[in-house]
């Protein structure tokens, strides 16, 4: 018998298997001996099918998660903020610090823009997630490029 006709048997049966695994899906993963192993099943013993796949929510744009540790930083600066606007709103007098360090009284501008800026810094932090877009900003402004100034030296 010829080996032609055995080896286009075997390549159309093993491109045929190779196309329903593909549609079927395969977990890869590797055994506790180092062994490689392919499944139609994950850990859990969930069966990888157009179904389960259907079942999975995949946000659209996937976006890293807020650390826990800036999540709790947020939540104290939230804190802060809501102690400082109360103390500003309830003050009958505001002083403040020159960069000497002597204490000076504020006026009434000066303090009504103080409840101001301490307002806003509650909103900033305090709001529905504040976290997660701080976190963002901060990430964006870590990825903008450096700007560096260069001081040019006039010639006289």
């Amino acid at each position: 018998m010829p080996k032609r006709p055995i080896i286009v048997v075997l390549l159309l049966a093993t491109a045929g298997v190779a196309d329903v695994a593909h549609a079927a899906g395969a977990y890869k993963w590797v055994d506790a001996q180092g062994n490689t192993h392919y499944d139609d099943q994950n850990s859990l013993k969930q069966r990888l099918t157009l179904q389960y796949l259907n079942q999975r929510n995949v946000p659209e744009q996937i976006e890293a998660t807020t650390p826990r540790e800036f999540i709790e930083a947020v939540a104290r600066d939230c804190a802060n903020a809501r102690d400082r606007a109360a103390v500003f709103r309830g003050a009958r007098k505001v002083y403040g610090r020159d960069p000497v360090g002597n204490a000076y009284l504020l006026s009434a501008r000066q303090q009504a823009l103080e409840v101001e800026t301490a307002e806003r810094n509650v909103q900033r932090y305090c709001s529905a997630g504040a976290a997660a877009s701080l976190y963002r900003e901060q990430r964006l402004a870590a990825s903008a490029p450096k700007v560096r100034k260069i001081e040019v030296e006039q010639r006289r």
